[in-house]
């Protein structure tokens, strides 16, 4: 039987190294969970402005909605460059 503390490193690099990968695969996680959310919420939206509002309204809120997540994509990129 193993615990948590046999699984701890001694060595300090190697400790921050390894919270340093579950960081990274944490917010890989909730990137995808938060594009996932993002394109169901599209989808809702634009079936109900595709029902009441016919096709004009819901290629304007598509184009806005582009938009958006354009530059939500262009302002991680930059930040991370």
């Amino acid at each position: 039987m193993s615990t948590e503390k046999d699984n701890r490193p001694d060595d300090p690099q190697a400790m921050f190294t390894a919270i340093q990968r579950r960081l990274r695969r944490l917010t890989v996680a909730v990137t995808l969970m938060a594009l996932v959310w993002a394109i169901t919420c599209a989808t809702v939206f634009g079936n109900l402005v595709n029902y009441f509002g016919r096709d004009p309204l819901m290629i304007g809120s598509a184009l806005i909605g582009a938009a958006l997540l354009g530059f939500g994509f262009g302002w991680v990129a930059r930040r991370r460059a």
